[in-house]
């Protein structure tokens, strides 16, 4: 995917960009910091592991030509943002993939989410064969449900109780977009 420049909403510019693996030591501090901002992941802070190399491996492998995608966030030269999109290998399932994505708080509401998804969405809707893209998000997240519903994700089930987080049960919102 090419880099892109977006204006952010509260001034500055955005820049989209594959993830490359020369980012890996700044893509490990990203997901640390990402890990301890909030409760809406499924892994918690302590159990992300990745070092610079293996998280350099973990990019390049998306660099296969797999129909996958590493995008991140930057702004200033300072990484905000991440989004993952990892294809189905299975071929009756070739035709989606699961998507994950992770703003910094400090970033959230700024459009930083809106425009890695719209980016993503354009990359998505150029891959051969590719119709469906899937995902899941805590109910205790309206924002990040707001953003999917914005680009025309549907709910398509719950989890109920699939994820404690802070003591606490917490539903998964399965959803999809059929592009």
């Amino acid at each position: 995917m090419r880099a892109l420049q977006v204006a952010l909403r509260q001034g500055g510019t955005l820049v989209l960009r594959a993830a490359s693996p020369e980012d890996a030591e700044r893509l490990v501090g990203l997901n640390r910091a990402i890990l301890s901002e909030s409760d809406f992941h499924i892994r918690e802070r302590d159990e992300y592991t990745a070092d610079p190399a293996a998280e350099r491996r973990f990019v390049e492998s998306f660099a296969r030509g797999s129909g996958s995608l590493y995008l991140v966030a930057e702004v200033d030269d300072t990484l905000v943002g991440l989004l993952l999109f990892q294809r189905e290998r299975l071929r009756r399932l070739r035709h989606g993939g699961n998507l994950g994505l992770a703003v910094r708080v400090a970033w959230q509401g700024r459009g930083v989410g809106t425009a890695m998804l719209d980016a993503f969405l354009g990359w998505a809707r150029r891959q051969p064969g590719l119709r469906r893209v899937k995902l899941e998000v805590f109910d205790t997240n309206p924002g990040a449900i707001r953003l999917y519903e914005k680009a025309r994700f549907r709910r398509e089930g719950v989890r109920i109780g699939e994820v404690r987080a802070a003591g606490r049960a917490v539903d998964l919102v399965l959803m999809a977009l059929d592009l």
